[in-house]
């Protein structure tokens, strides 16, 4: 299914019914604490994560300079953040300082970035509000990250509102606040992940052509191979992880 696919079904459920159903499947390190809507009636966002990390503030790494710096993370990730994606940061549940402000707010909203999820404030909370950028957070606070944080990474797994979150995990955040999912919960609680399916077609001059589909995605593969078509259907069904099913390579 593709991302954009995926994230519209998101959206139509609240974060209290993902919570339940993923709960009676066993799954319920999710939910993330500290992050709440910085504005009212934000509408509900899902996306996968493209995260961010900061490490503790040192004086020796935050020099005079550090404002005219653009190679840091935080200003890559605003460039580097895909368009759909939701930016994650971990910026250590630092309440004294903040994560963005509204010129950075700005740049995501622009740049097709679905939302922000920090575990710090941000500042200049009426700008980002006005930007149209969804945001969750703890608050606001008026110092800036450099205040408080040193330049961290980018795409990395990080912690955020006590929640690992892996790059490319799936974010839902609405008004009762955000949650995590990882593909392999969707998977889960889907009872089933994408099958890839296998059909032996057509004989070349060296083997067999095949066609492999998973999902919507279709390829042609080419295979070398001495065997006939009925021992190569058979070696299939024997190394393919979904060969316990009843239907089998045709």
């Amino acid at each position: 299914m593709l991302k954009k696919e995926l994230a519209e079904k998101f959206k139509k459920i609240s974060t209290a019914t993902l919570t339940m159903q993923l709960l009676k499947r066993g799954i319920k390190s999710i939910w993330m604490y500290g992050p709440k809507p910085l504005g009212q009636n934000q509408e509900r966002i899902a996306g996968p994560a493209y995260t961010l990390r900061f490490i503790p503030g040192r004086e020796d790494l935050n020099g005079p300079d550090i404002l005219k710096r653009t190679d840091l993370a935080q200003r890559r990730a605003i460039e580097e953040c895909p368009p759909g994606y939701i930016l994650v940061v971990d910026a250590l549940g630092r309440e004294d300082g903040a994560a963005i402000g509204d010129i950075l707010a700005t740049r995501l909203q622009v740049r097709g970035v679905a939302g922000l999820v920090s575990d710090a404030n941000v500042r200049d909370a009426d700008g980002v509000m006005a930007s149209g950028l969804p945001v969750w957070c703890p608050g606001a606070a008026a110092p800036a990250s450099v205040a408080n944080l040193s330049d961290g990474e980018l795409d990395v797994p990080i912690g955020c509102g006590g929640v690992a979150v892996i790059p490319g995990d799936w974010i839902i955040a609405d008004n009762d606040g955000v949650k995590t999912i990882t593909p392999a919960s969707i998977a889960k609680a889907n009872g089933r992940g994408e099958k890839l399916v296998l059909r032996v077609t057509i004989k070349t001059n060296e083997g067999f052509k095949l066609l492999a589909r998973k999902g919507k995605l279709v390829q042609e593969v080419f295979i070398v191979s001495h065997l006939d078509k009925e021992e190569i259907k058979e070696l299939i069904n024997e190394t393919n992880p979904f060969s316990s099913q009843k239907k089998k390579v045709r």
